[in-house]
């Protein structure tokens, strides 16, 4: 009895044995590998990853914070006396309208070979604003104001002496000057 429920049993499991294993050429020539969307997710993943990397080495542009300063007006004390007669105030001295130093027009710096508006603008925030300014500078002073803002590229090597001409208002030799330049550098 055993032995004819074991019969009764692989009769249909070498059927259905049959059948798959006749399906399998059939399912390779249909085309059936990898799903399109597993192709799609191996294309993609490198293409993220490559994008992820390169946002994470770009600087970030960080605005100033906006703090503005307050000056508060003197506060005096007064202290009463037992006397009833108070003790004379001296008057307020005047006040003097000195005008305020005028701080030198920033100039465009962008007018360097070599500087951009990038550059320029982290010049700005060191405190470099002017041709004479740039000109006075330190190339190890400006080497480090770069590294600083993580701009490795920038070569400084020549911008005081661009920078001297411009102040100067020597355009002409500026612009003969730049034309051996490449980048702010000599070729």
């Amino acid at each position: 009895m055993l032995s004819t429920w074991i019969t009764s049993l692989s009769v249909p499991a070498v059927g259905l044995a049959l059948a798959t294993a006749s399906e399998a050429p059939q399912a390779a020539e249909r085309g059936r590998g990898i799903a399109w969307w597993v192709w799609l997710l191996i294309l993609l993943a490198p293409l993220a990853l490559a994008i992820w990397w390169w946002l994470r080495k770009t600087p970030r542009e960080v605005a100033p914070p906006a703090v503005t300063e307050i000056t508060l007006p003197e506060i005096r004390t007064v202290t009463r006396s037992a006397d009833p007669v108070a003790a004379p105030v001296a008057a307020p001295l005047p006040a003097v309208n000195a005008p305020a130093p005028e701080a030198a027009t920033p100039d465009d710096l962008t007018r360097i070979e070599g500087i951009g508006p990038v550059i320029s603008r982290r010049f700005h925030e060191a405190g470099i604003a002017t041709f004479a300014q740039l000109a006075a500078a330190d190339v190890d002073h400006l080497e480090q104001i770069l590294s600083d803002a993580k701009l490795r590229l920038a070569k400084p090597a020549t911008w005081p002496e661009q920078a001297r001409l411009a102040a100067a208002g020597d355009w002409e030799a500026l612009a003969a000057l730049q034309a051996e330049l490449k980048g702010g550098r000599r070729v």
